[in-house]
């Protein structure tokens, strides 16, 4: 992970807000979700997204492809255009979680 400016990312605890949109460069955002402290080590960090704000039900459903932004506030004091990851990152399904979405949409009787 590098600073907007090309630079390592300090070691550090940060805020971290994560955003899904539709496009690229769609200004809606469909879910976002903040984590107030993200541990950065040696410019990776690890964290779990929907954890802390779980996505609308039809998120993964409703759009053809849809974008992560990731925003780091560095110097503590909001999240600024500054702070946005640029350019955002695609999302792709793999083809186990479809069908598992498929399954859990339609249930399968048993028949004995």
């Amino acid at each position: 992970m590098q600073t907007p400016e090309g630079e390592p990312f300090p070691n550090g605890s940060y805020p971290f807000r994560f955003s899904i949109y539709a496009t690229e460069n769609d200004t809606n955002t469909l879910w976002t979700e903040t984590q107030p402290l993200v541990e950065v080590t040696d410019g990776l960090s690890n964290t779990i997204i929907f954890g802390e704000t779980p996505p609308p039900s039809n998120l993964f459903d409703q759009w053809d492809s849809l974008w992560l932004e990731v925003a780091i506030d560095r110097d503590n004091d909001g999240f600024a255009q500054e702070d946005i990851f640029n350019p955002r990152t695609p999302l792709h399904a793999v083809p186990f979680a479809l069908y598992a979405n498929a399954a859990a949409v339609r249930p399968q009787h048993l028949q004995l």
